[in-house]
């Protein structure tokens, strides 16, 4: 009997946990749900992996529910009749699901009608009454305002007239998270990628790995390259590619090199690694598996699992003289990758270098191989720079690890975002970080997961672990992702995918295996189309607990700080075209700051807090 209560203690414990997170979810796409003292969080549906558009129909289909169940009494005849009808109104909407489209501002907000003439709910309600005109006036006056905002007599004369109060119409009105983009390199690939290799100097995207047919029309076995003319991209091969898997690229002395696990290049007999001078395929192998490979020091280096003597084993390092390869022994295992940061080369894996280190290790030629002061303990699957600060990233086992993303501090190895796997769901342990990449002002993780870093939020196979407010600078694809890169300014993902936009449920693109990242607006916060009022803060940047200086010249009497996850930290009612405001304790990052006046007319501008 103990067993059986605290089985049904656990499962109580487990649902309320559910609802709470959904009431998160909820109260993210319209705070107004902390306000409603007659809904009951723990009856809400359980919190679900849906896409942002599936959370749009569930928050509108319980407000509707609620809704029908106030009381009336209140209400004349005719707002009684009206308010019914509004509400039959708001079913058919959320069940068409035609909602305002987020793909101009890379914030969460509101969008009274979008530019595909998608009308947001309170909108439609008044279109539907037969007042579209309503609808029209604020969308062209105060399109990215919230209801409370609003400073129009039509809107309230609406309201009453149609039986709901200003808080109603508030608590309707959710805010859009921003779409983040995927598209297209042609038609991509018939399989899997494991690398991408950008040669940006002469304008080619290398692509290795399992397929062989890029952009369904070229014969590519495994190894292609893309160019891209005014926004066109085109696929070449390389002769007639190899016949197996190409993990590894890189371009050395004038020649293209590929490493994997392949025994023929074009018609020449290889081992694992070949590389393309041109023109033809020339043999340049080892006997075994090659992961990477990578130019140090004006010399090519290969890592992976194989023999290069006959007789060695787990030699793994080897570089190239020109005609052979020469092997460095000492690690026991296999290495993944290899980074080159200021003069060491690191490499990473699955391996032991004695005693003194597990799975990472710098290396140089004057030196060897030189241990940090800790070891990871997780197989690491790829390393990058970003700003002064190295990372690591590493394959997940079981549920409960943590520390998956690593960086180094004072030769020392820690936890770059304590918790964050906590928030994984579901809980799969084979679900694993694979690959870095710093793009612009923002580093970004991929691999194989869900993840719910912050509420509402979830990115799934890419996330933007560092990311500057204001950037909606990840992508979200249907499977794997093994590798990213910067190609032509633009973020490449590659991986197992076959469709991007997945989880926000506008609409999934066809991409095969290989996409890029692409969002209207990348270097603006965004601003009222119409009006385009502007702000000016200083110093930006500013201290944290400091001053800040606000002008303005559209009449703002209120000022909200945001920060990264879309929250608001902080607001101010000002009443002067230059006000002083008192920041509050903020962490180190990026924010935005959103002014508005009295006719919910907005502006915004990014702060910075050094």
């Amino acid at each position: 009997m103990k067993h059986l209560f605290t089985i049904l203690m656990i499962c109580c414990g487990l649902s309320t946990q559910a609802a709470n997170k959904a009431f998160e979810k909820l109260t993210e796409l319209n705070k107004c749900w902390l306000e409603q003292k007659d809904v009951d969080i723990h009856s809400l549906p359980a919190f679900t992996m849906q896409s942002e558009k599936e959370w749009i129909r569930t928050h509108l289909s319980l407000v509707e529910k609620t809704l029908r169940t106030r009381s009336m009494a209140h209400l004349n005849e005719a707002q009684k009749h009206n308010r019914m009808k509004c509400l039959d109104d708001l079913n058919q909407y959320w069940h068409e699901g035609n909602f305002p489209i987020n793909d101009e501002y890379s914030y969460r907000t509101p969008i009274f009608i979008d530019k595909y003439n998608n009308f947001c709910a309170v909108g439609y309600l008044i279109k539907a009454s037969g007042n579209e005109h309503i609808s029209r006036m604020i969308a062209a006056k105060a399109n990215l305002a919230y209801v409370h905002q609003m400073n129009y007599k039509e809107v309230f004369a609406w309201a009453n007239e149609n039986g709901f109060t200003e808080d109603e119409l508030a608590w309707i009105q959710p805010a859009y998270p921003p779409v983040r983009h995927t598209k297209g390199i042609g038609k991509g690939t018939d399989g899997e990628i494991f690398e991408l290799y950008a040669d940006n100097v002469n304008g080619k995207l290398y692509v290795g790995g399992n397929f062989t047919m890029a952009d369904s029309s070229v014969t590519a076995n495994s190894i292609a390259y893309v160019t891209e003319t005014g926004g066109n991209y085109t696929w070449h091969n390389l002769g007639s590619g190899v016949n197996g898997i190409v993990y590894a690229i890189a371009e050395y002395d004038n020649k293209i090199f590929v490493g994997g696990t392949f025994t023929q290049a074009g018609s020449t007999q290889v081992n694992n690694v070949a590389y393309w001078d041109g023109t033809a395929w020339h043999d340049a192998g080892v006997a075994g598996k090659v992961n990477d490979l990578i130019v140090y020091n004006n010399e090519l280096y290969a890592a992976g699992q194989f023999d290069i003597m006959g007789g060695l084993i787990d030699v793994n390092f080897a570089k190239w003289n020109g005609t052979a390869w020469l092997p460095y022994s000492g690690l026991i295992g296999h290495i993944n990758t290899m980074e080159v940061v200021d003069n060491d080369l690191l490499l990473g894996g699955d391996f032991i270098y004695g005693i003194a280190a597990k799975n990472i290790i710098k290396w140089n030629v004057a030196n060897g191989f030189q241990p940090f002061g800790n070891s990871i303990e997780n197989e690491v699957n790829d390393i990058e720079k970003f700003g002064d600060t190295v990372y690591a990233v590493c394959t997940r086992t079981a549920a409960n690890d943590s520390a998956l993303i690593n960086k180094l501090k004072n030769n020392t190895w820690e936890d770059a975002a304590p918790g964050l796997m906590m928030f994984q769901f579901p809980p799969d342990p084979n679900r694993s970080f694979k690959t870095l990449c710093a793009h612009v002002d923002t580093f970004m993780v991929a691999g194989d997961f869900f993840l719910s870093p912050m509420v509402g939020n979830y990115a799934q196979n890419t996330y933007s672990f560092i990311n500057p407010i204001g950037v909606a600078n990840w992508i979200n694809v249907d499977s794997a992702v093994n590798k990213m890169t910067v190609f032509n300014g633009e973020l490449i993902a590659a991986g197992k995918f076959q469709y991007g936009n997945a989880g926000f449920g506008w609409g999934n693109v066809k991409l095969n295996h290989i996409t890029r990242k692409s969002y209207h607006n990348p270097t603006s916060v965004g601003t009222i189309s119409k009006d385009n009022h502007a702000i000016t803060i200083y110093p930006n940047p500013a201290s944290s607990s400091g001053t800040l200086i606000l002008e303005n010249g559209f009449h703002a009497d209120k000022v909200m700080i945001i920060d990264i996850s879309g929250k608001e930290v902080a607001s101010y009612n000002i009443k002067d075209k230059k006000e002083t405001i008192t920041l509050p304790q903020l962490a180190t990052g990026n924010y935005v700051i959103e002014t508005f006046n009295a006719n919910g007319e907005k502006a915004t501008q990014k702060l910075m807090i050094k």
